[in-house]
């Protein structure tokens, strides 16, 4: 049976349009895959390696706490230690844990800045001081910064102090004129590396007492700090404020 000839020709060119519609998507699909879409949209290409720009994801667990109302001293506070996990199911990186701790009347806030690998369970230790026993403790997470991000977003300082805690060692003279107070803070870095003054400021029935003291921070660095005071009486209000930052 013989076919028409204009029949032949169409067969053939919807025989090769078919082939290299086929060849294109199978190429497209090849581009596309893996790594480039489904993680960020498909914005960052197939070069993108999504597992290092996934998000943290940290849960704090297994949280357990000793308070049991001893003073060192009649009139410090009492002593609290919180100690609780924290299990990373997302990507690398560093991030503040924040306790709060709430009494009957009164309340702190403990943080904590801690870097945690993907799929990593760390154990962690909280110390301060509360006149009361705890009622309830809640936690969460701020400030996350993965491990891809290698540079600080802004030029300029953004520094933080907390876990203020004033203790009061004692008397140095029988006359109860001088008092030696330990104040307890830590304080980090979020953005650019640079100078800072950190403003100690204790407030007392009829006095006020104020020290400086100027300090280097590297980016997310943080640490604990103590300010070693002698004070004319107990402590009843203990700020910290920074001023004159230098950024790099």
């Amino acid at each position: 049976m013989k076919f028409p000839r204009r029949l032949v020709i169409i067969l053939l060119v919807f025989s090769m349009t078919t082939y290299i519609f086929g060849c294109m998507e199978e190429e497209a699909d090849d581009g596309t895959g893996g790594n480039g879409g489904d993680g960020n949209g498909g914005d960052d290409g197939g070069d993108v390696n999504v597992g290092v720009l996934e998000a943290m994801d940290v849960e704090i667990t297994n949280i357990e706490y000793d308070w049991d109302g001893e003073r060192k001293n009649p009139l410090d506070l009492p002593e609290l230690v919180i100690r609780c996990e924290a299990i990373n199911y997302g990507g690398p990186g560093w991030c503040m844990v924040v306790l709060v701790v709430n009494g009957t009347n009164s309340s702190i806030r403990m943080k904590r800045l801690i870097g945690l690998g993907s799929n990593e369970q760390k154990g962690l230790e909280f110390w301060g001081k509360i006149e009361e026993e705890p009622t309830n403790i809640t936690s969460y997470v701020e400030r996350e910064l993965l491990e891809a991000i290698t540079a600080p977003k802004s030029p300029e300082m953004d520094v933080e102090t907390m876990n203020i805690f004033p203790e009061i060692v004692g008397w140095l003279d029988d006359e109860q004129t001088e008092l030696e107070v330990i104040i307890y803070a830590s304080v980090i870095n979020y953005q650019t590396q640079g100078y800072i003054t950190l403003v100690v400021e204790v407030e007392g029935v009829g006095f006020t007492k104020t020290v400086e003291e100027r300090m280097y921070l590297d980016w997310y660095q943080f640490d604990d700090l103590q300010f070693d005071m002698v004070l004319p009486g107990p402590p009843v209000n203990t700020t910290i404020t920074t001023k004159r930052p230098q950024p790099e």
